[in-house]
């Protein structure tokens, strides 16, 4: 019989049997088909070649395992410390290979020509036993991997949606109880990016420079003291599964806060190779933490920063189909309440808080890129806001309470986000306390609506009475995000995301406010996208479609030709920016409308730029 051609059984496609097959002729490519009889189907199949293979593979697999000393290191010539010991993982890329640096570098004099040669043994003794090792793993994958003719009958058409090379892996879920899941995750074990701790410690000072002022899911002391010192964290036993998937998220979410130029600097590689390689390392640490049953707040953190990197990577519905994780397992410790555990401390107190409303912003943010309502709606139980403070002026043990700050702190730009996501959600999807019903349904209380606003701009006021935009990176990144989310929240209260029931937003006809509050966000974002000062934390910047999508309808109904004129230029430049994220949001759902709207836009706006044209 004629089975799928060589082509669509490596690509795991479906393939129509004709000659040439429909797949190959679309792809300009050769077809060969395959005519032989049908493997055996099941799983219950018995294969002795399959089985003798595997037997043989992980025997040898054994006798290697055997050659490390019982302290799990690669044996060498020399006696060498850990900081100089090689460790070269599967498929050694630029990217996975030891960085020199200047925190591990001990450069070799021309009086220790000794010392050089029992260091390049060793290297090279390590090299060849990862690479047997490597050899061993890859030929055990697939065997454990090789496809069967069952694959063809559940194979699926390729479409335009096919899964993204920063898609999540299953994996995370802990899917895969059977014996072939139970292989690859032990072959997932030997083959899990693990870096050395030099560019650990680099990745996490550039996580503490860029992603923990904004983040704050952690306690930055705790943590230095464990990243940077090597001692233990908070009482964890050294290689607990939990501070390991902690540490892999912090070198994963430090990976994509990077820029090119930084990965190209520090890695030779490009950012995707190296945020590739850590995104499995970070998923297989998660997966050995027992990530879906657990129980421990640290697996909870990791597994949080893992969604927040990946968001500004994956373009797909990956992170908001699991971020819904997130908030169950946070529930199940019962984050959202206050006293649940008796004789907190003031360190486990804040940690459980912050925790909670980062999930509810990363809840918030999902639920923006998918324009779909949050999971936490603003009517759920909550605990109390976390405190103004800094993380230096507590400890793990500290038994005692702090008052707020006035000043800026570590937590002031974190705070203002956890407000923004509580008004954000009241304003963007159908809020109890900005509606009426009466007998017509479901009615805006425009009023309230602003009432709300007043309400969070003063928050965001008190909280940045003292921060000068001059006094720094940070402070000026709180200082004009905030104005962002303060301009954002403005716009949603008249223009919500989703609007239902009756009753028309308030508009005077030919009024440029809309236009003016949504050309502040776009403003404000190009500002942290071009300003040096915002280069840091231009990773947490996404695309800004709402804002944007009013902007470009407000220019065509306006009627203020000054205005649009002076306005039109930072549109266009936002539109041009934005226009590879909407052609990959949605598979291009977002970019079909807005294309079509900016091109009618641009037809009018035109004219106003022809000497002695009328609006």
């Amino acid at each position: 019989p004629q089975l799928s051609c060589e082509l669509c059984r490596e690509r795991k496609v479906r393939c129509d049997k004709l000659s040439p097959c429909t797949n190959c002729s679309k792809t300009g490519v050769a077809c060969i088909p395959v005519h032989r009889k049908r493997l055996p189907r099941g799983r219950h199949v018995h294969n002795p070649s399959f089985d003798n293979d595997l037997r043989d593979r992980i025997e040898r697999l054994e006798v290697l395992i055997t050659n490390l000393d019982p302290t799990g290191a690669v044996p060498t010539s020399s006696s060498m410390p850990e900081s100089e010991q090689v460790r070269i993982p599967v498929d050694a890329s630029p990217c996975t290979a030891i960085m020199p640096s200047p925190m591990s570098a001990s450069p070799l004099t021309p009086t220790q020509p000794k010392r050089t040669k029992e260091i390049t043994a060793g290297r090279c003794m390590a090299k060849n036993f990862w690479g047997n090792l490597a050899e061993e793993i890859h030929g055990l994958r697939d065997i454990v991997d090789q496809p069967s003719d069952d694959d063809e009958d559940h194979a699926e058409t390729p479409h335009d949606g096919q899964q993204s090379r920063h898609s999540i892996s299953s994996s995370i879920v802990g899917v895969g109880s059977s014996y072939a899941g139970a292989m690859r995750s032990f072959v997932s074990g030997f083959l899990a990016f693990r870096p050395v701790p030099a560019i650990c410690r680099q990745l996490f000072q550039i996580y503490l420079r860029q992603v923990h002022p904004i983040i704050k899911a952690l306690h930055g002391p705790s943590l230095s003291r464990f990243m940077l010192d090597g001692k233990p964290y908070l009482g964890y036993k050294e290689g607990h599964f939990a501070v390991e998937a902690l540490s892999s998220a912090v070198c994963y979410s430090a990976i994509n806060s990077m820029t090119e130029e930084q990965c190209q600097s520090m890695f030779h590689a490009s950012r995707s190779a190296v945020s590739a390689d850590h995104r499995v390392a970070c998923e297989g640490a998660l997966e050995r933490a027992g990530l879906i049953t657990t129980r421990d707040i640290t697996t909870l953190q990791a597994f949080v920063l893992y969604l927040i990197a990946t968001r500004t990577q994956d373009q797909s519905r990956g992170v908001w189909t699991l971020v819904p994780v997130a908030v169950r397992i946070a529930r199940a410790l019962f984050l959202h309440v206050d006293g649940h555990t008796p004789h907190e401390t003031f360190f486990e107190k804040q940690m459980r808080r912050r925790l909670w409303y980062t999930i509810c912003l990363l809840d918030l943010q999902t639920s923006f890129d998918q324009a779909s309502e949050p999971v936490i709606t603003p009517d759920s139980l909550h605990p109390s806001m976390p405190k103004n403070v800094n993380d230096s002026e507590f400890e793990p043990e500290f038994n005692g309470d702090l008052p707020d700050r006035e000043d800026l702190t570590d937590m002031t730009f974190s705070l203002v986000t956890y407000n923004a996501q509580a008004s954000g959600k009241v304003l963007n999807f159908i809020p109890a306390s900005g509606v009426a019903k009466s007998s017509m349904g479901v009615t805006y209380n425009w009023d309230a609506r602003q009432r709300y606003v007043e309400n969070f701009e003063q928050t965001v006021m008190k909280l940045l009475r003292h921060c000068d935009p001059s006094g720094g990176s940070y402070a000026w990144f709180a200082f004009h995000g905030s104005e962002a989310m303060v301009a954002a929240m403005k716009l949603a209260a008249l223009r919500p995301l989703y609007r239902a029931g009756s009753g028309a937003p308030p508009r005077v006809q030919g009024s440029s406010h809309l236009l003016e509050l949504s050309a502040i966000v776009l403003e404000k974002v190009y500002l942290i996208r071009t300003d040096l000062r915002g280069e840091a934390f231009r990773w947490y910047i996404v695309l800004q479609w709402h804002a944007l999508a009013i902007a470009i309808a407000e220019c065509y109904a306006c009627n203020d030709a000054a205005l649009v004129k002076r306005l039109w230029p930072l549109i266009e430049t936002s539109f041009k920016h934005h226009s590879d994220s909407m052609i990959e949001y949605r598979r291009g759902m977002l970019w079909r409308p807005m294309e079509k709207l900016m091109g009618r836009t641009r037809s009018k706006v035109a004219a106003l730029f022809v000497p002695g044209s009328q609006p």
